[in-house]
């Protein structure tokens, strides 16, 4: 694909599905997929989900019709909204909590959002008004549940936040950053096995109470070594 119109590069994009480990991933290479609103719907579409799970994404994600969507099939999600978005307000929920670590809790509303025609949507969704302390940054988080109060919306929210670091660890520390096959089947197995080796880094950390990812990965590597020069030793007697 081709994200913008100079130059002759060509890109490929790859969305994941996080909870606490890799549950599902996907390689886009056709130019729609360019746009978050494509790419993520299908990759949460493709998603094991039940009713109990909550969706986190980023804005990436704005299209009013998915919102919908997840609402009528009764899945949970938690995002962040443009500033800019056109809304209406239909009523105001009382905030029991007002602050978190960082925000200043402002409005909790009952809202239906316009789309680009300008059409206003029915289905039920909040809108929570935050502003940052330090800076006096406003954030818009967007929910349609009516079970969780303005203060869990707006921590679930920050929990997306692990996906960021998860990428951030397989670009530097797993060289997930530069194709090493230029074919669909050969990028999809580098990714696959780059996935499987997080997960049981993953599991590492969890059974030897480790944090981070980096150190982890020494200490996996250097077992591991051993265990393998331990079976060689055996084998040749």
């Amino acid at each position: 694909m081709q994200i913008n119109k100079q130059g002759d590069k060509r890109f490929i994009k790859f969305s994941m599905a996080f909870s606490n480990v890799p549950i599902h991933s996907k390689i886009f290479t056709e130019q729609a997929f360019v746009s978050e609103d494509f790419a993520l719907k299908e990759l949460i579409k493709e998603c094991p989900l039940s009713t109990d799970n909550i969706l986190v994404f980023d804005r990436g994600l704005q299209a009013k019709s998915t919102f919908d969507e997840f609402s009528k099939k009764e899945l949970t999600f938690v995002t962040r909204l443009n500033n800019y978005t056109r809304f209406e307000t239909i009523s105001n929920f009382e905030i029991i909590e007002k602050e978190t670590e960082r925000l200043i809790i402002e409005q909790d509303l009952e809202v239906r959002l316009f789309d680009k025609r300008s059409k206003k949507k029915q289905t039920f969704l909040r809108l929570i008004i935050a502003k940052e302390k330090e800076s006096g940054e406003l954030f818009y988080f967007l929910s349609n549940s009516k079970a969780l109060s303005s203060k869990e919306i707006v921590e679930i929210y920050k929990q997306r936040w692990e996906i960021e670091v998860f990428f951030k660890f397989i670009k530097q520390n797993l060289n997930f950053s530069h194709l090493l096959s230029r074919n669909s089947n050969g990028i999809k197995e580098i990714m696959y096995m780059t996935l499987i080796i997080t997960i049981l880094l993953t599991v590492y950390k969890k059974l030897n109470n480790l944090k981070g990812y980096k150190i982890p990965k020494l200490k996996f590597a250097n077992e591991l070594e051993i265990l393998i020069m331990k079976d060689i030793v055996l084998k040749c007697g």
